[in-house]
């Protein structure tokens, strides 16, 4: 393990939240896992989304406004260990604005369909490719201490982690 990570880990209290049942029909899987030495686990990220297609005529056609989740897997028990809540990637169309069109996440600006494809770790660095509106790429990188700080709840019993 990498000596930097060890002087970077302090202990966190994560909130003890079971994986909801609808997980395993609601959410769809995005990418391979990735096995994280850190985590002792697997990283995975699914997505979810809540306006199906409207008609015929509706711009997109599996449906819209998606929401990614990050998870981890347990090695030996292939159970849901640790989970993000769900999050939208940030727009293409909000480059170049700074924070401007995001004050809160609440007013977040996420385009109508963006799910991730693919990911690979490069180092400390995680980088996740992901489709936009079915017709744009686009890549997120992530550091090892980010995706640990998104992965805030746990199915663990115990709640109590090292922190990277």
């Amino acid at each position: 393990m990498d000596n930097r990570l060890d002087n970077m880990r302090q202990p966190v209290m994560l909130r003890q939240r079971r994986a909801p049942r609808s997980f395993s029909t609601e959410v769809h899987n995005s990418i391979h896992p990735i096995w994280v030495e850190e985590f002792n686990a697997y990283l995975a990220v699914g997505h979810v989304h809540y306006l199906p297609r409207a008609d015929e005529k509706g711009p997109y056609e599996f449906g819209s406004s998606y929401r990614q989740i990050f998870f981890t897997i347990d090695e030996t028990k292939l159970s849901i260990r640790r989970f993000s809540r769900e999050l939208c990637l940030p727009s293409l169309e909000s480059r170049g604005e700074g924070d401007a069109r995001v004050v809160t996440e609440r007013h977040a600006v996420c385009d109508g369909v963006q799910f991730v494809m693919g990911g690979f770790r490069q180092g400390p660095s995680f980088h996740f490719s992901y489709g936009v509106n079915d017709c744009e790429s686009a890549l997120l990188t992530l550091s090892l201490s980010r995706i640990d700080k998104l992965l805030e709840f746990s199915n663990d019993n115990d709640n109590v982690r090292d922190h990277v």
